[in-house]
């Protein structure tokens, strides 16, 4: 019986084809097996139970037509596009184009005909899209299951520049249609990379990836390329390492290119061990072949320590991971996932080329570290490590950690080797020995620091010379112990510590394209004994404790909509502190606590699922009589509050809103605060109930649904709203219609004010609270206009927009904010009308 289960399992739920014809034999053979073990759902609820690591609903899949995944990367030939050619106003049910009908398939038939390529059944099965078994972030459906896509991520455009940079777009068969002109167009448009599928398992091949290769250099984009891996063992690994490295080479690809081991397939056995082993294999065999610059791309819950399928910390740092998770609001420059946690966020599979050939999805990234915009830096330099109780490590490539962590070893010395790829010229370092001090500057390939002598490094400094420091930035940081990582220093900046009881016990090294935004946090890449240091611990919701920070760093997440549940705080050991740091928290359903935590005492709770709401943070003591201390959290739905002082409080209170991540700043005593905007600190009063928004766009239809503060609309297309909906049962609203004037306020939630399926342009809204809620809240929007842009943020009934110009608005933003919360945007030109 259990073989039979593994046979329906195999054959039948984890099949690739989505034939129909093949589709019904498979449901006969299921309903024939279900006769014979009893009824069909208890076979498909026993295959999922037999098969643990499948996080698939079997059941779901054999049901519906659709093959939907968590994160679909390379848009579908039936995918439903915002395309005005071929939708009518009112074909408005697919919520921006995300719906699709079939897995990954060859080109179309035309295209096949011109191009005389040949794609046979066994390769079109083979053919995945990057992300269509990666599993969302924490997402699941109803009933507890994963999902196998995130529904409703938002329609973005290439030309936004209100986006995170999109540096990265990746592209495979499924960008048949991509024309010289469309590379021409990306580069334009700010996009530096394209990442070009080139390979799948031990056959397949992408038949077109000769010619997007040579159109994307043509174009001036930095060419990366990636293999859609199935392996589920070390001898699968290396085959199919062997196969992507000699497609590669038939490529006329560099050694210096960036590959990627896309490892995301339901099939890939993602047990922890298993599958961190098996990728570390099939990187290694990629460099045996002479391809030393390899990056692991996987979606957000497949990534960390512990417990999950890839085990970033032994494989080589989370640095060597192109992270995919995906909003349902619309990314924002101003909220930057995986910005300390990852090389490359895939952060849309939705984005439209704007002005491009076809109005179908792309993939798009934000390159953290320079893996794709300066890819050949990460194999022209490498450096090695001499450790206590180790000796040499060995040669490590660019931007991963030289030494140890969490052992208590100090590092020695180091060695830096430079083949001059990047251009003419070398590097130079130099290190602080402890008792010591500083030692002359040595050159590429010459040791800094002692051997046999029992000397801690204590700080370093590396600069790059000749040519090439004309072209690149060198950043490097250390971990020094009782502390831990510092900030990034540059050029030659000094790194680590002088005049204190530490020793370097890791470091890092990553070169970038000259001007490049740092790796990471700058502040207190240098300390000395007079400095003095806060240490902040955080444990974040579901992901436990997190690393130690230091004041003027981060600590929690953004983005993540991750609650911060408890804190520590202290002074690191480097330092002698007389006096205390203390925080008290105000905790969900139970208030503020009763007393301070002081000097490492856990502030808030584990293990309860309570979010910490609001903060308090004071120094006692002679320290006190020195310094100020500054402090400011990111609030649910509020974003980076105002900063908060000397006990003052910090967060919300009465609103619900859980705090995701603070920053602490210590500052001579009057001397300046922390530089950012002047609002409130603290915002107390009832909780905004919940509420999202959406348009009826031209040619597209209704788009997904955003919520507080979230752009509805386009912008760059010369798109007209047609209609708005807003679901708040606080609020009317009413627009302002071409040739028909302003409509009626509405009567109900969620109400259609506006048309569709008329061609007629939306050029104003008003929004006002009902007369309940007025001494409650204060709603504020604004508009964006044709010809116009943005115009002024208003408030409670006042109207945005235009009138009498024949304007059609394109976009629009609402707030809703507690009375007198402090929050408030500020009031300018809302509208116009002649």
């Amino acid at each position: 019986m259990d073989a039979i289960k593994k046979y329906i399992f195999v054959k039948v739920v984890h099949s690739k084809e989505n034939n129909l014809k093949l589709k019904k034999k498979k449901y006969a053979v299921v309903l024939l097996c279900s006769a014979i073990l009893g009824t069909f759902v208890n076979t498909v609820s026993a295959l999922e139970t037999s098969n643990p690591k499948s996080k698939i609903s079997n059941l779901e899949e054999l049901q519906s037509e659709e093959n939907v995944s968590d994160k679909t990367s390379e848009s579908s030939k039936d995918t439903v596009t915002p395309s005005e050619q071929n939708e009518s106003p009112e074909s408005d049910g697919d919520e921006g184009g995300t719906k699709q009908n079939k897995t990954d398939q060859t080109v179309s038939s035309d295209h096949q005909e011109k191009s005389n390529i040949e794609i046979d059944e066994n390769d079109e099965q083979m053919n995945h899209k990057m992300g269509t078994y990666a599993k969302g972030y924490g997402l699941s459906d109803v009933s507890g299951r994963p999902m196998l896509r995130a529904e409703g991520v938002p329609t973005i455009y290439s030309n936004d520049k209100s986006l995170p940079s999109r540096d990265v777009v990746d592209i495979a068969s499924w960008q048949s249609w991509m024309t010289q002109n469309d590379f021409n167009l990306l580069k334009q448009q700010g996009i530096k990379a394209i990442c070009v599928k080139i390979t799948e398992g031990t056959s397949y091949k992408n038949p077109y990836a000769a010619n997007q290769i040579k159109m994307a250099k043509n174009a001036g984009l930095i060419v990366s390329v990636y293999h859609y891996s199935r392996f589920s063992s070390n001898a699968g690994a290396i085959s199919e390492a062997n196969f992507f490295a000699k497609t590669a080479n038939e490529l006329g690809l560099s050694k210096g290119t960036l590959m990627v081991n896309d490892a995301e397939d339901g099939d890939m056995q993602p047990k922890k061990v298993d599958l961190t082993i098996t990728c570390n294999t099939f990187a290694e065999q990629l460099k045996n072949n002479g391809f030393k610059n390899v990056l692991h791309y996987a979606s957000a819950s497949w990534v960390g320590v512990g417990n999950v399928p890839l085990e970033y910390d032994k494989m080589g740092g989370i640095n060597n991971f192109w992270i995919a998770q995906y909003d349902y609001a619309k990314p924002s420059s101003s909220n930057l996932k995986w910005r300390d946690k990852g090389g490359a966020w895939q952060y849309s599979s939705n984005m439209i080329l704007a002005g491009g050939s076809k109005s179908e999805f792309l993939d798009v990234s934000i390159d953290y570290k320079g893996r794709f915009t300066g890819a050949i830096a990460n194999t022209a330099m490498t450096y090695d490590s001499h450790v206590e109780g180790i000796g040499w490590q060995g040669y490590t490539t660019d931007n991963t950690i030289g030494g140890t962590t969490g052992s208590g070893k100090r590092l020695e010395a180091f060695r830096i080797s430079y083949d001059s790829s990047l251009g003419s010229g070398g590097i130079s370092y130099a290190s602080s020995v402890k008792g010591q001090g500083w030692q002359n500057e040595v050159t590429t390939g010459n040791i800094s620091g002692t051997i046999g002598q029992s000397k801690p490094l204590e700080a370093l400094k590396i600069r790059l010379t000749g040519a090439v420091a004309n072209k690149y930035d060198i950043y490097y940081r250390v971990h020094s112990s009782n502390i831990g990582w510092l900030g990034w220093a540059k050029n030659g900046e000094a790194a680590g510590t002088g005049n204190s009881d530490t020793k370097i016990e890791a470091y890092q090294v990553h070169i970038v394209p000259k001007g490049s935004i740092a790796p990471g946090a700058t502040l207190n890449a240098y300390v000395d004994r007079t400095k003095i240091m806060i240490t902040e611990e955080s444990h974040v919701s579901t992901f436990g404790w997190q690393p130690k920070v230091f004041d003027a760093m981060q600590s929690g997440t953004t983005g993540q909509s991750k609650a911060v549940e408890a804190i520590k705080l202290g002074f690191t050991k480097a330092t002698p502190v007389e006096g205390n740091i203390s925080i008290q928290s105000h905790i969900a359903g139970v208030g503020w606590e009763q007393g301070w935590k002081t000097n490492g005492q856990q502030s808030g709770t584990t293990g309860q699922s309570k979010a910490i709401e609001a903060i308090r943070v004071q120094l006692t003591g002679k320290i006190s009589e020195q310094y100020d201390i500054y402090y400011r959290v990111h609030s649910q739905n509020y974003g980076w509050l105002g900063w908060a002082k000397n006990g003052e409080n910090a967060g919300t209170q009465g609103l619900s809103l859980r705090i995701e991540a603070y920053e602490i700043r210590v500052v001579e005593k009057g001397g300046d605060a922390p530089a950012g905007t002047n609002q409130s600190s603290f915002v107390k009063g009832e909780p905004v109930p919940a509420y999202s928004y959406t348009s009826h766009v031209q040619g597209i239809g209704w788009m997904p649904s955003v919520v507080n503060l979230g752009v509805s609309g386009t912008t760059g297309q010369s798109r007209r709203i047609e209609a708005i909906q807003i679901n708040n049962p606080m609020l009317e609203y009413r627009t302002h219609l071409a040739e028909i004037g302003w409509t009626s306020w509405t009567s109900k939630n969620n109400q259609v004010s506006g048309t569709t399926g008329q061609s007629r342009s939306a050029q104003a809204l008003s929004i006002r609270l009902k007369p309940q809620y007025i001494d409650k809240f204060d709603v504020y929007y604004r508009a964006h206009s044709a010809s116009q842009g943005w115009l002024g943020w208003t408030k409670n009934g006042a109207d945005a927009g235009t009138k009498g110009y024949n304007l059609q608005m394109e976009v629009y933003q609402i707030r809703i904010l507690p009375k007198n919360s402090g929050l408030s945007p500020t009031l300018s030109t809302a509208f116009k009308a002649k």
